[in-house]
């Protein structure tokens, strides 16, 4: 009997003790303990098993290191805003660079050359004047479309501002009561020191239209524009 074990050969081959003893079984042999005796033809046949399972070694060529080629770094993108010498016209190039031509898409093929006639110079006119009229009329579209959403905004706003002056106004001195709201607090009741302390300039024109008789702040409260001007002879 060899001294050789399967817990011996295990290090001695560089294999993790669990490899070696589902090895046992591979190559036929009875799983015994790790540190029991291999006989001489159980030790060849482990031997021979690993040493078929193990990659045949190969030979490292040294590669000649090669720094990666640097990729250009693009530029960003960014609206570059210019002024068309032949129109005057604002426009924007978009590009990485400022390296757009000197005058606008629009003007490309009309531009001023020397000697040139009259007949260019009428049709570049023309062609500006055109311009100018679509200019004109994208501007009053955009008009259009802001003005709308400010009126929108103002009657907005005159929607929370009625409700909030009828809450308010609705806290008045009840006549007899010896200085007391309807709502039993002394007047100025909690409704009108509370706005007071959240906004004074509001609470002071709450103050104001509490003067008005009932027609003229409907009137202001509810008018279809969401008005600011006060009617005449209300102000301050």
């Amino acid at each position: 009997m060899t001294e050789m074990t399967p817990g011996k050969l295990a290090r001695e081959l560089g294999i993790d003790k669990q490899a070696m003893f589902k090895s046992l079984s591979d190559c036929g042999i009875p799983r015994v303990r790790m540190g029991a005796h291999l006989t001489d033809a159980q030790e060849a046949t482990l031997r021979r098993f690993w040493k078929s399972r193990r990659r045949p070694e190969s030979r490292s060529i040294p590669v000649r290191a090669t720094m990666p080629l640097k990729t250009p770094a693009t530029p960003p993108t960014r609206d570059w805003p210019r002024t068309c010498p032949c129109c005057q016209r604002r426009w924007v190039h978009r590009g990485g660079e400022d390296v757009a031509t000197t005058v606008c898409i629009e003007c490309e093929g009309h531009r001023s050359l020397n000697g040139e006639d009259d007949a260019r110079r009428l049709a570049r006119a023309e062609s500006h004047a055109a311009l100018y009229w679509r200019d004109r009329a994208v501007a009053h579209e955009q008009f259009r479309a802001l003005h709308g959403e400010r009126q929108q905004a103002y009657r907005k706003r005159a929607k929370w501002r009625a409700a909030l002056v009828e809450v308010v106004l609705d806290h008045d001195e009840e006549e007899g009561t010896e200085g007391l709201c309807w709502c039993g607090q002394a007047y100025p009741c909690r409704t009108w020191r509370r706005l007071e302390e959240a906004n004074k300039g509001i609470h002071r024109q709450v103050e104001r239209w509490s003067s008005w008789n009932s027609d003229q702040l409907a009137d202001f409260l509810y008018d279809e524009d969401g008005r600011d001007d006060e009617p005449s002879g209300q102000g301050a």
